[in-house]
């Protein structure tokens, strides 16, 4: 588990490498293509896996495959971005994710804003990286930085069932400042300064 910035739709600083990294209990040797998930709410089904798709192509990156269950096919993205899977869901929040979630349904969209089957779903994939930039919408629905992070918790523990050796990408999210939500800054403030490399070694096998 590796904290990072998301800036804009872009891996930001933070890397994937640690300074003396070691092969961990939960570590294991890869081959064959890496089956790479794009997870989260609106701002992973638009254009951010297309363009991240086609910036690993252009690098000579060719090793891997996007996987999920929504098609990520904006044609307004740019010149040669593909269209690629993804589980980038509108609307959707991170705390509607786990098994003991105590959200009531949410209404204010037909499919819903998430729910622990889906998330069962997602994690059958059994992808072997997965790229989360998640809680938004947890953001600005004013959830408390200590439930948007045991819902991490809980989504990386479900991926785990699945694929043990799974590497997860936990990004901070990109600020917020919508009409009528007085506290997103403020909120989302707190959530990076809590996403801190103790945390993802806390929570890393």
């Amino acid at each position: 588990t590796t904290g990072g910035t998301a800036t804009g739709g872009t891996t930001g600083t933070g890397g994937a490498t640690g300074t003396g990294g070691s092969t961990g209990a939960g570590g294991g040797t890869h081959t064959g293509v890496w089956k790479v998930m794009m997870l989260g709410n609106s701002i992973t089904g638009t254009c951010y896996p297309q363009i991240l798709s086609a910036q690993l192509i252009a690098g000579k990156h060719t090793n891997f495959q996007f996987v999920g269950t929504q098609q990520a096919s904006n044609t307004d993205c740019g010149a040669n971005t593909p269209a690629v899977k993804t589980e980038g869901h509108g609307g959707y929040g991170v705390t509607y994710l786990p098994s003991t979630s105590a959200r009531p349904k949410c209404t204010k969209q037909p499919q819903g804003c998430g729910s622990y089957a889906e998330l069962q779903t997602w994690a059958a994939e059994a992808p072997d990286i997965v790229l989360m930039h998640f809680a938004t919408n947890d953001v600005w629905d004013g959830r408390a930085t200590s439930e948007i992070l045991s819902s991490f918790v809980a989504v990386i523990t479900e991926f785990r069932k699945n694929n043990p050796n799974v590497i997860f990408f936990v990004s901070k999210i990109i600020k917020l400042n919508p009409s009528g939500c007085g506290s997103c800054l403020t909120n989302v403030a707190a959530l990076a300064a809590a996403l801190t490399p103790a945390w993802a070694s806390t929570n890393s096998t």
